[in-house]
């Protein structure tokens, strides 16, 4: 429960207060302080640091929007298990390491602000370390300027990462970082934003590392500065990062290295939505993406960069780059589109406008580096990753795409990389060369590109390079194509090399496939001559000198409008990105169009056409569905057809064909009217067919579940003896047998019925056999509803225990207290305290039933739980008959299937019903749900049973277990479903060994009676757990049956049949009425009374820190005699229930009720003939007792107490003639006397509760006074 301490001013020494209460609380307490308000302009004044929490306990620092701290020096430190922090102000000018600093296992911290931070060495603003297996949650969370040698804004270390809404407005010093994040596990990001970051040694905008999956939307960098100055780094060691919406603008490196952005991922990386403005320094870069080896989706590009732009990238000295993508060796897609990347400078100015020509392998210095970095990420063990020195960079480039695939298979045809994509993008004013796309043995598509003013074009590459839609205008050097096949569609090249006849140069190892609408500057072969300019704003030329690129103003490389290329234009091969219905164009850009109507006219005018007559079709009888039907159809329509056979006597030859298909199709038809009422879950009769139709109604259909018998199991100690005496050379076992612990029966012990063959049941786990458990007495009587019971030794009984303690033999063992006429009462020992006579208890969820008198009450123990269910795999048939030996190989041989390598979904099994256990003996009016008893291995690797195959992941070894078409059980295995997924691991396409353990047996049928279970049927052979006799269960089986007997004393319970048909159509569709979120209060107390572990509940909304609470207090039945494991397991099922149906937007919390104690005083005057005390025992039961008036479960939540209700509770206790009650209030200092009014208001989250002698504590008081009666 938590502590709630307001604090008070002067707040400093409140809070040392506080701090000594935590200190001084129990491990896992849980405090929150709520912090007073300050006035404005008047903030609570702390002199010096404070350190507040302690190790191993939760502390909830409480504020609101009128709650200021001032810090003379130093900062706040918090730690603890779990520390909250919400909706503070600090002001901390002069800070030793860190403003703020948090060190927690989970951390949470919600609308905090610090104004300014100041120090002199290492300076953190808030600091946050989880630890490599914390979590931390961050929303809303402002800094202002902070000043220090090594500056970190917000620096945050932990496992599970979350952060919304972190801003730092500026961090200044030696090397500063904005932001940091380090998580060992998984990272979600969002609303961030870094200002000015400036440092006289190194400056990072933003440093976030996870080695899980990275998600990140919405980064925000402004004014990185320093010697060397980088925007963001972005580094993931997991599968998947994805970067939304990044904005980096102005980064200037003094000298040293000058970066925008870098995003680096060992797996797949996705980067959408970028701009990347104003980066200059040595080696300057825009964007840089890295990836390529994430284990997504086929057809899922493995690194997608799209909808960004690049502008203002430059490097004085060096060579500079706007954007690269770089995809390590993978065959998945790799897409880059819709990216823009304009002014990119880099010196020195080239030597050449021509390229060199492209090698075999493109880029091999980069090829190297990209596996180098991404194996670097991919096997990380620590957030923080260095990767490679990347290799130098040879030139300046506008657009690099690096995405080599080199598979080399022995033959091509038989595989194929997923395609290189690059596709609407823009490049212009490049100090270099404009493009290097690289695909290796990859499909490189470029289209819709428009490239313009450029010292050179680049190059393109790729096993089946394709050009389409794209425009080169104003470049001083030419483009160079291949190595491979080259496809170029409706390109324009103007200005290429001052104008030449073949602006694209193909490499020696390239080969002309395709070249349909091309045009330059002069005619040639495949260039058809381009004319006048058609660019609606071409631009001047490229400057002589090369000035800044920011000199050279954007074009516009529209075709003018009623431009005549466009009409020359075809259609080049469709891709993935391309628009479906868009006509052909030349060039980049499509023309403009008006909107299009896309409405379909069914009445199309159109030209008159002469009718022609067609000849008659057979007729159509949608009522021929039998053989006789089918036979008049077909006879009918031969008279008309094959007018020439008139023998149509049962003879003929014709007439028996006719018959025969007529017959075939009365099957078909039935088949087909089967299959049409299959699909409708009123009309469906097959057990499957309906299951399918419920399932996705989210109906649990019943399958039903086995019996389940407690088993006593009893030692013959005379023929032990005599056992002992004819064999000296078992002497040694058969004396250890004797012995109390020495006998342990082991787990999977069948035992059958005596006169049923096929009704077996096993024992869920291994019974120590113990003699003296069958020497127990009650001591004293047990009554109704009683939880406890005290036990003795008979002191004649025939036990050979020694030295064994009863407490100790008797703790956790199963008990049944039987009565003469047969019924009994089944208890688990939880407490044993005592030496000749034992204090039991039991589960409080099995009260006694009924009054047990020691004197007829039977004790019976050696008892184990048994469910119905034969397992035939465990049965040795050494140990059986000769004559049931086969039978028993036979069956044991059904249980290896061998599959026969087709793509097989589904494996009926041979043995019907599976098995549904339920573990240890049900509670009384406790409705179980079992688990299918069956293992299945397939190749000789176990394979694991799930209820739903479409929810799992891929290479996952699972099954499910289904119903068959003929009603018996099915294993289904996965299948690939939608877009190529495979939902869990297929099954092989070779012959396949498939061996399955099933359990057998079902239903009502296993509820045997009473000493029905008599026959030892097996005894599993298990040297590891019978240290004595493991000899004897291997060669001596039938004489050991001989020593050991077996019984139920007790009817088998439980055993359910699946549920009915007619009760599942019934029952699926009323589901749909049933709402399943909360909305109002209300539906969350009827989704807390739903379950049986709840007696009453009470919903209230409150206002909280972020959201709404929708506080709702429970009351537990049998609240008062719960411990503390089952009290925390039903608390756990109701705030499931709750979170389940809870509305988005809001919290659930769970409250307790407030107890609230009576102090009431009765007198009572006794009928003459009734004893005083059983009269006092009465009145006392029937107001503080088990179901009497103050019974938690009778009371409720909330209902005022009336007097005229404990007059009636009074009035009808045994041997009351009247009442008078001369105290009636709520047990508080100074609480009015309520007699005369009658009535004690209780609130709804209140329960009245008076507790009398022998309960476990005294909430309230109750004094009762008897008068007259017997004495």
């Amino acid at each position: 429960m938590t502590t709630v301490i307001a604090l008070t001013t002067p707040l400093e020494a409140a809070l040392l207060a506080a701090q000594a209460e935590l200190v001084a609380a129990p491990p896992g307490a849980d405090h929150e302080w709520v912090l007073p308000a300050s006035a404005p302009g008047a903030p609570h004044v702390i002199a010096s640091a404070l350190t507040l929490g302690a190790a191993g306990k939760r502390l909830h620092l409480r504020g609101h929007d009128a709650v200021e701290l001032a810090f003379t020096t130093g900062g706040l430190a918090v730690i603890g298990s779990e520390v909250v922090v919400s909706e503070l102000r600090l002001l901390t000018p002069a800070v030793g390491d860190a403003a703020v600093a948090i060190a927690a296992a989970s951390v949470i911290v919600r609308d905090l602000e610090l104004p300014d931070v100041a120090g002199s060495g290492a300076t953190t603003g808030l600091a946050i370390d989880a630890g490599a297996t914390g979590a931390i949650d961050l929303d809303d969370v402002e800094v202002g300027a902070v000043h220090g040698a090594t500056t970190i804004g917000v620096d945050l270390v932990g496992q599970l990462v979350r952060a919304a809404r972190v801003r730092i407005a500026e961090v200044t010093g030696t090397a500063v970082t904005g932001l940091k994040v380090r998580a060992t596990g998984a990272a979600d990001l969002s609303g961030l934003a870094v200002g000015r970051a400036h440092g006289t040694a190194a400056a990072t905008g933003a440093d976030l590392a996870a080695l899980g999956a990275l998600s990140i939307a919405g980064l925000d960098v402004d004014d990185v500065a320093g010697p060397d100055a980088t925007g963001a780094v972005v580094a993931c060691g997991g599968d998947e990062l994805r970067v939304v919406d990044l904005d980096v603008i102005g980064v200037a490196a003094a000298g040293g290295v000058g970066r925008g952005a870098v995003v680096t991922s060992g797996g797949d990386v996705v980067v959408r939505g970028f701009v990347v403005k104003q980066v200059s320094g040595r080696d300057a870069l825009g964007l840089l993406a890295l990836g390529g080896r994430g284990a997504g989706p086929e057809d899922a590009p493995t690194v997608e960069v799209a909808f960004g732009q690049v502008v203002g990238v430059s490097s004085p000295t060096t060579p500079a780059a706007g954007l690269r993508v770089l995809a390590a060796r993978s065959p998945r897609p790799v897409t880059v589109r819709d990216v823009s990347v304009r002014g990119v400078y880099g010196g020195p100015e080239p030597a050449g406008p021509e390229p060199a020509p492209a090698p075999t392998a493109p880029d091999p210095a980069w090829l190297t580096w990209i596996d180098s970095a991404v194996t670097t990420l991919a096997t990380a063990v620590a957030p923080d990753v260095v990767l490679p020195p990347a290799p130098t960079a040879v030139e300046t480039l506008g657009l690099h795409v690096s995405a080599v695939f080199e598979q080399v298979v022995q033959f091509f045809d038989s595989f194929a990389a997923a395609p290189l994509a690059v596709a609407d993008a823009t490049v212009g004013a490049v100090h270099g060369a404009a493009v290097a796309i690289s695909g290796g043995l990859r499909t490189t598509s470029v289209r819709r590109l428009a490239v313009d003013h450029a010292m050179r074009g680049g190059y393109l590459q790729g096993d089946r390079l394709v050009i389409a839609n794209t425009t080169w205008h104003q470049l001083r050097g030419r483009i160079l194509a291949g190595p491979g096949e080259v496809h170029a569609y409706d390109s324009i090249f103007s200005q290429i090399a001052g104008g030449v006849a073949d602006p694209l140069v193909l490499e020696p190892d390239a080969d002309w496939l395709a070249a349909q609408v091309l045009h330059a500057d002069l005619e040639s072969l495949r260039f058809a001559a381009l004319g006048a300019t058609p660019f609606r704003d071409p631009g001047g030329p490229v400057p002589d000198p090369w000035l800044a690129v920011s000199a050279i103003a954007p074009v516009d490389l529209h075709l003018v409008d009623g431009s005549p290329l466009h009409r020359l234009a075809v259609a080049p091969p469709p891709d993935a990105l391309d628009p479906l219905d868009r006509a052909p164009f030349d060039g980049a850009f499509p023309p403009e169009a008006g909107a299009r109507c896309d409405l379909y006219d069914p009445l199309r005018p159109g030209g008159a056409t002469a009718e022609v007559a067609s000849p008659p079709g057979p007729v159509v009888d949608y009522r021929a569905r039998d053989a006789a039907g089918f036979s008049a159809l077909m006879f009918g329509r031969a008279r008309t057809t094959m007018s020439a056979w008139t023998d149509r006597g049962a003879a003929d030859f014709t007439t028996m064909v006719i018959e025969l298909l007529a017959e075939r199709l009365d099957h078909l038809a039935y088949q087909q009217e089967r299959a049409v009422s299959e699909g409708f879950l009123e009309d469906a009769r097959l057990r499957r067919s309906v299951e399918d139709h419920v399932r996705p109604l989210d109906y649990e259909v019943d399958p039903g579940l086995s019996a389940t018998a407690l088993v006593r199991f009893d030692v013959d100690l005379a023929k032990l003896v005599a056992l002992a005496a004819g064999d000296p050379a078992r002497t040694a076992v058969f004396q250890e047998l004797a012995n109390d612990g020495a006998l342990e029966i082991p787990a999977g012990t069948m035992v059958a019925a005596a006169l049923t063959d096929g009704l077996v049941f096993t024992t869920e786990a291994p019974l120590t056999y113990a003699s003296v458990l069958h020497d127990l007495l009650l001591d004293e009587p047990v009554a109704r509803g009683a939880t406890g019971a005290r036990l003795r030794r008979n002191p004649l009984g025939p036990s050979t225990s020694i030295d064994l303690a009863l407490a100790e033999v008797i703790a956790g063992a199963w008990l049944v207290l039987r009565r003469p006429d047969g019924t009994g009462h089944v208890v688990r020992v939880t407490s044993a305290r005592g030496t000749d006579l034992v204090e039991i208890g039991w589960d409080p969820r099995r009260p006694a039933p009924f009054d047990l008198d020691p004197a007829t009450t039977e004790v019976i123990g050696n008892l184990v739980p048994a469910h119905h269910g034969l397992r035939v795999a465990a049965v040795d048939e050494d140990q059986v008959s000769t004559d049931r030996r086969d039978s028993v190989l036979q069956i044991k041989a059904a249980l290896a299937l061998t599959l026969d390598g087709t793509r097989e979904v589904e494996v009926v099994l041979p043995f019907h019903p599976i098995s549904q256990h339920a573990p240890g003996y049900p509670f009384p009016g406790e409705v179980r749900r079992g688990t299918p008893q069956l293992a299945v291995t397939v190749e000789g690797e176990a394979w694991t049973r799930v209820d739903d195959l479409s929810i799992e992941t891929a290479n996952r070894e699972v099954y499910a277990l289904r119903s068959s078409a003929d009603g018996r059980s099915a294993i289904r295995f996965a299948t690939t479903l939608r877009q190529g997924v495979l939902r869990g691991l297929a099954l092989p396409q070779r012959t396949t060994a498939l061996v399955h353990d099933p359990l057998i047996g079902l239903g009502a049928v296993g509820n045997v009676g009473a000493e029905v279970l008599t026959r030892l049927l097996f005894i599993p052979f298990d040297t590891s757990r019978t240290r004595f006799y493991a000899d004897l269960f291997q060669e001596q089986p039938e004489l050991l049956r001989g020593v050991i007997t077996v019984t139920n004393p007790l009817p088998a319970v439980g055993g359910r049949d699946p549920e009915a048909l007619p009760r599942i159509k019934y029952r699926a569709p009323l589901l749909l009425l049933r709402p399943l979120s909360a909305i109002a209060p209300e539906d969350y107390v009827r989704v807390a009374t739903a379950l049986p572990e709840v007696a009453a509940a009470h919903a209230t909304v409150v206002p909280g820190v972020v959201r709404p609470i929708v506080r709702v207090t429970v009351l537990l039945r049998d609240e008062d005699t719960l411990d503390d494991a089952e009290r925390l397991r039903r608390w756990a099922l109701v705030r499931k229930a709750l979170e389940d149906a809870r509305l988005i937007g809001y919290d659930v919390e769970t409250v307790p009720p407030r107890w609230v104690g009576l102090d009431l005083d009765v007198v009572v005057d006794a009928e003459p003939t009734a004893e005083a005390g059983a009269v006092r025992d009465a009145v006392l039961a029937a107001v503080a007792g088990q179901g009497g008036l103050f019974d938690p479960d009778v009371s409720g939540l909330g209902g005022d107490v009336h007097l005229a209700e404990l007059y009636r509770a009074v009035a009808g206790a045994r041997g009351v003639a009247s009442a008078h009650v001369r105290r009636f209030r709520r047990l508080a200092l100074h609480a009015p006397e309520r007699v005369t009014q009658g009535v004690i208001a209780i609130a709804a989250d209140e329960v009245a509760i008076v507790r009398g002698p022998g309960r476990p504590t005294a909430d309230g008081v109750l004094s009762v006074t008897v008068c007259g009666g017997l004495t």
